[in-house]
């Protein structure tokens, strides 16, 4: 097998002598190749499909052959992949939207190319085009052995789809896929499970001010970890539940480093705007009779000019006016 993927990388595209050298090469190591099934997916991962194009074609057809992969979806996640890699994902995601039509069964079913299809449309921060797919009602699972559906691919369509509604701000659909990323049935708490409570506990704050425990019917180990992996989120949302702007600002600063790795120190600033507005909208009628530099004072904005913006953004926020 080794022999066969060093004459691959060392024939000379350009010659058309070398290529057909090649081609009687590989028929001739079809029993290998079949021999060799299970380790097949390594060998494509080594070769670059845009210069060992005949070799990548010819392992991928063996495999098609055996059973073990949709050809038209393996090229279709490697077309995302390529994109991505190459940081160009606007120019993917329109191919991607098209495969995804084509290949899954029926719109109520989940390919593992709906992932890539959601994380080419964030790193190119083109979420609109993400949400059609996302309104389509997700109600089975395509044929795991057909499709090489994985765990993880669900997993990774739901956080995605969490943050592609965060970033369009329904914080309500957000806070559903990331619920459902980490309420899947699971006997391990993996990495993105933790990565969708996260997020889970900032959009709540966001969406409905507080955090609510998790459903029952989440998984015990689940239920048991979550909270223990991840503190300075426990400790941000019991900073938030005081009404407290200055202890909130505290424990957004102390754990801000932790917040900035996880790539939601964003997210943990429109939570601290958000209780400023909270507080203010909660003492509406008292403010009524107050001046800007007691309103100021009062829910700690710094100065009479910042109480003035923010409640200019709830009136905006509530009539849905233009700023």
């Amino acid at each position: 097998m080794d022999k066969l993927i060093t004459a691959i990388q060392t024939t000379d595209v350009n010659s058309e002598k070398d290529l057909k050298n090649l081609r009687s090469t590989l028929q001739k190591a079809e029993e290998v190749l079949f021999k060799h099934l299970p380790h097949l997916d390594e060998a494509l991962s080594i070769l670059d499909p845009k210069i060992h194009t005949l070799g990548w074609m010819y392992i991928l057809a063996v495999k098609s052959i055996a059973g073990a992969v949709d050809p038209a979806r393996y090229v279709a996640q490697k077309f995302a992949e390529i994109h991505q890699e190459q940081k160009t994902p606007l120019a993917a995601i329109k191919l991607l939207k098209i495969a995804i039509t084509k290949l899954r069964p029926n719109s109520e079913s989940l390919t593992p190319l709906h992932a890539d299809f959601l994380q080419t449309c964030l790193l190119a921060k083109d979420y609109r085009a993400a949400l059609p797919v996302l309104s389509d009602e997700v109600l089975a699972l395509a044929n795991p052995e057909s499709y090489n559906l994985k765990a993880r691919d669900v997993l990774r369509f739901f956080y995605y789809g969490g943050m592609i509604y965060t970033g369009v701000k329904n914080f309500g659909k957000a806070l559903e896929f990331f619920k459902m990323g980490f309420t899947v049935p699971a006997i391990v708490l993996s990495a993105v499970m933790a990565e969708c409570y996260k997020k889970y506990v900032l959009v709540s704050l966001l969406h409905q001010g507080a955090v609510k425990p998790a459903p029952k019917y989440t998984s015990s180990i689940v239920q048991r970890n979550l909270k223990g992996l991840c503190p300075q989120y426990q400790d941000f949302a019991n900073a938030y539940a005081s009404n407290n702007t200055d202890e909130l600002h505290k424990v957004a600063t102390q754990h801000a480093e932790v917040f900035t790795k996880d790539n939601n120190f964003g997210l943990v600033k429109q939570c601290i705007q958000d209780l400023y507005r909270r507080n203010i909208k909660r003492h509406t009628q008292t403010f009524l009779t107050l001046s800007l530099s007691q309103i100021a004072e009062s829910v700690k904005l710094a100065s009479p000019k910042d109480a003035e913006k923010a409640i200019l953004r709830m009136v905006i926020s509530v009539f849905g006016l233009s700023p």
